[in-house]
């Protein structure tokens, strides 16, 4: 089994990035990059949904849909309660507070090169 299937097989375990890297003796992004490449392929490798939003800012709001897996959830839980609600607030039902962040950041920056 190469080391593409052997991801795919793993992933449809259950298994997520971190583990299957570790697993295979692979980095994180070597992981990505062969899924990435088996989608373009046509053969769909799906990993497990990132962690919910959890801790104080989770009991701050109703967002059960929230994924904040990660460094995000640490930089929001970083920030003060009302520029995390604010934060929070601005993620559509779906979303994912990345995609806010990269709304935001893309939106900083085409005003400041303007």
């Amino acid at each position: 089994m190469t080391k593409q299937q052997q991801v795919a097989a793993l992933a449809a375990q259950g298994q997520n990035i971190g583990e299957i890297a570790k697993a295979l003796v692979l980095s994180e992004n070597t992981v990505r990059v062969m899924a990435h490449r088996m989608r373009k392929a046509g053969h769909p490798v799906n990993f497990p949904r990132r962690a919910r939003l959890t801790g104080r800012v989770a009991t701050m709001v109703d967002r059960p849909d929230l994924d904040a897996g990660g460094a995000i959830s640490g930089l929001v839980c970083s920030l003060e309660d009302e520029v995390a609600l604010w934060l929070v607030n601005t993620v559509p039902t779906g979303g994912t507070i990345a995609d806010a962040l990269r709304g935001i950041v893309v939106d900083a920056y085409q005003e400041a090169t303007a």
